[in-house]
């Protein structure tokens, strides 16, 4: 009875850890298609969500192709729930400059309340203001 009692125990671990898993969803989706922002593209991008499970935190490594600098730039991530439904579109603009031909990372981006629906996302930049030389 205790080996039942063990064996059945060890199943529902198992189980919950991969609804666990099916939850949370992998940290990076595969990615969005880049639209037509002038050489400015993420190289790297991950998220969880915070301590309360409510709140999308991102991780991105933004690069700058151009041999100038961009600042003020827009993120978007698309987020999608088990069935592949999109769930959510969050937007942030990060106020910070990346120099030309230069990679920046930016770390726990605070992106806004995320249903708990939402499984899997991925982020792309939308929108980079080109800094003009002086």
């Amino acid at each position: 009875m205790r080996t039942l009692a063990a064996l059945l125990l060890l199943v529902a671990v198992i189980v919950g850890a991969t609804i666990a898993v099916n939850i949370f969803g992998d940290p990076v989706l595969t990615k969005l298609e880049p639209l037509a922002v002038d050489g400015v593209s993420i190289v790297s991008q991950a998220w969880h969500r915070d301590r309360f499970n409510t709140v999308a935190i991102v991780d991105v490594i933004v690069k700058n192709g151009n041999d100038y600098a961009v600042k003020d730039f827009d993120l978007e991530c698309q987020f999608y729930g088990q069935s592949g439904t999109r769930v959510a579109d969050l937007t942030k603009t990060i106020f910070d400059r990346i120099e030309p031909k230069k990679t920046r990372s930016f770390k726990g981006l605070n992106m806004g309340l995320l249903t708990d629906q939402g499984a899997r996302g991925a982020c792309r930049v939308i929108f980079a203001q080109r800094i003009m030389a002086r």
